[in-house]
């Protein structure tokens, strides 16, 4: 699909996907495509801390390449229900590892609880398109409830 100069257009050149592909790989990014008959999409993630990119190539399977299912979601990957649960928890663990091994001290729940509950929120309300009633019924709460912890969280 990125060879070059290959095209199923009357009037293309077959040199738009090598070229996105050649600028997408120097910016260490990724080009993904869905398709089904008639449509198909693509999605070109550059990455904005490269840091990360260069853990993903550390940690890449073997073979060396990485495909989206091997990337965390919050760097573009496709998650699945199983891993994103033990990536999540994974992820808390180590952030509490790091908050006990800091030199000063603050309880983990005193952090934690209201980012989590800052986190939810704002994909809850997302999700409900603002809709604080519906957002409510995501979170389990009540829309008093979510209303009250919105304004104790500065979330307005």
């Amino acid at each position: 699909m990125f060879y070059p100069l290959i095209t199923n257009k009357p009037a293309g050149s077959g040199l738009g996907l090598p070229v996105a592909q050649e600028l997408v790989n120097r910016h260490h990014g990724l080009i993904e495509f869905e398709s089904r008959p008639g449509r198909t999409v693509f999605f070109v993630r550059i990455p904005l801390d490269l840091s990360a990119t260069r853990r993903l190539t550390v940690t890449a399977p073997a073979g060396g390449v990485i495909s989206a299912i091997d990337m965390p979601g919050n760097l573009g990957g496709k998650v699945s229900g199983k891993g994103t649960l033990r990536e999540w928890t994974q992820s808390l663990a180590h952030w509490a590892e790091q908050q006990l091994n800091n030199q000063k001290y603050c309880p983990l729940l005193e952090s934690a609880l209201p980012e989590f509950e800052r986190t939810l929120i704002r994909i809850a309300l997302n999700q409900a398109k603002g809709h604080r009633q519906n957002a409510a019924k995501l979170l389990g709460w009540g829309r008093n409830t979510l209303t009250r912890k919105i304004d104790s969280l500065g979330l307005e």
